[in-house]
C-alpha cells in the first residue's frame, strides 16, 4: 500500500489546498449530574468501593473540568475519593484527608483553578470553596470528553462509620472536534490515481481534511473492517471495508455487493466520512461497471511500462 500512498502524495497536496479546514470552536462549560438514587456508603476493605456514574455524550476535546459532590458522612478522613474518566484514568480528590478535624462533602466543588487544597482547609461549611484536589484535573485536558465517568468513594478505616452519597456533577467546557471535510475532486482510483465514477471491486482513495486520526491505522491481514480507526466510508449510508485510515487520506474497498446500497451502473451515489461521531459533507459521484488499474513497479517512470507482477516461480514478470 506504500506505493499507492505515493502515488496520491501530490494529489494530496493540491487537493488539500482547495478545501475548507473548519478549525476547533470551544464550547462553553455544560454540567452532566447523576440522576441516581442515593447510594450508601459502608465500611470496605481491598478495593471495594461505591460507585455511581454520570454518561456523558459530548465529543467536545476537554479544557476544564471540575467536579462537585454531596457526600454526607460523619468522619472526611475515612474516605477516599476518586474520580475515573471514560479511559480508565484515575484522579484523587481526597484519600483519608483532614484527619481529626470537622469537615464535610456536601455541595463540595473541586476546582484546579481555586487557591487552597482542600485537604489543607479541610472545610467544616456545606458549599465552601471550591478547592483543589489531592491531584490535578488537568488529567482529563485534551481527552474526549465521552463516555462514562465514575466517581468512587470508599471507607477502609471505620466499621462504625456509614454515610450516603446524595450525588455528583461535573461541569465540562471544551473544544468542538474539527468537521471532516471531503470535496467533489477528492475520490480517486487508489492504483491509477485518477477520479472518475466509482466501481464495484475497486480500491477507492479518498482525500480530506480531518477525516481520520492524525496516528495513520492500517487494518490487519483478513477481513476489512468498516470502521478503522474510528473512520467510516459511507456509501449511501452503507459503512464499507476499509484498509487504512489518516487525518487526510482514507482507502477503501467499494464491495461487489455495492448494488445493495443503492449503487446503480450509471447512476450515483452519495459519499461521506464518518469520524468520531462527527459526519462530513455529503459528495455526489457517478457509478460506473469498472474501474481497471495496475501496479507499476516504478512510480517515477511517467509510461508506467512495467507491471507490477509475479510469476509462479516468484520473479518478478
Amino acid at each position: 500500500m506504500t506505493l499507492t500512498r505515493n502515488s496520491l502524495q501530490a494529489l494530496l497536496l493540491l487537493t488539500l489546498g482547495c478545501l475548507v479546514a473548519f478549525g476547533q470552536t470551544a464550547v462553553p462549560a455544560i454540567t452532566y449530574a447523576y440522576n441516581g438514587p442515593p447510594q450508601t456508603i459502608s465500611y470496605t476493605t481491598g478495593s471495594v468501593a461505591t460507585f455511581v456514574t454520570i454518561q456523558v455524550p459530548s465529543l467536545v476535546s476537554i479544557t476544564k473540568l471540575t467536579v462537585t459532590v454531596n457526600i454526607s458522612y460523619p468522619v472526611v478522613s475515612d474516605l477516599n475519593l476518586y474520580l475515573f474518566g471514560p479511559d480508565g484514568i484515575r484522579t484523587k480528590l481526597l484519600e483519608r484527608n483532614c484527619s481529626g478535624m470537622s469537615a464535610t462533602l456536601v455541595n463540595m466543588t473541586f476546582d484546579d483553578s481555586a487557591s487552597t487544597m482542600y485537604n489543607s482547609f479541610c472545610p467544616a461549611e456545606a458549599g465552601r470553596g471550591p478547592f483543589k484536589g489531592n491531584e490535578p484535573l488537568s488529567n482529563y485536558n485534551n481527552k474526549v470528553a465521552s463516555g462514562t465517568w465514575t466517581l468512587g468513594i470508599q471507607n477502609t478505616v471505620s466499621p462504625a462509620n456509614t454515610g450516603v452519597i446524595n450525588g455528583f456533577s461535573l461541569s465540562i467546557a471544551g473544544n468542538a472536534p474539527p468537521t471532516p471535510t471531503i470535496s467533489a475532486n477528492a475520490i480517486f482510483n487508489s492504483i491509477t490515481a485518477q477520479t472518475g465514477p466509482i466501481a464495484p471491486g475497486e480500491i477507492l482513495s479518498v482525500v480530506g481534511a480531518n477525516i481520520g486520526p492524525a496516528v495513520a491505522v492500517s487494518a490487519s491481514a483478513g477481513n476489512l473492517p468498516t470502521t478503522l480507526g474510528g473512520v467510516q466510508l459511507l456509501i449511501n449510508g452503507m459503512p464499507v471495508p476499509l484498509f487504512y485510515a489518516s487525518s487526510t487520506l482514507v482507502n477503501a474497498i467499494l464491495p461487489y455487493t455495492a448494488g445493495s446500497s443503492g449503487a446503480v451502473i450509471g447512476g450515483t451515489v452519495t459519499l461521506q466520512i464518518g469520524y468520531n461521531g462527527a459526519t462530513s459533507n455529503s459528495v455526489t459521484t457517478g457509478v460506473a461497471m469498472a474501474s481497471p488499474g495496475l501496479f507499476t513497479v516504478s512510480r517515477t517512470d511517467a509510461n508506467k511500462t512495467q507491471v507490477k507482477a509475479i510469476n509462479p516461480d516468484g520473479t518478478l514478470n
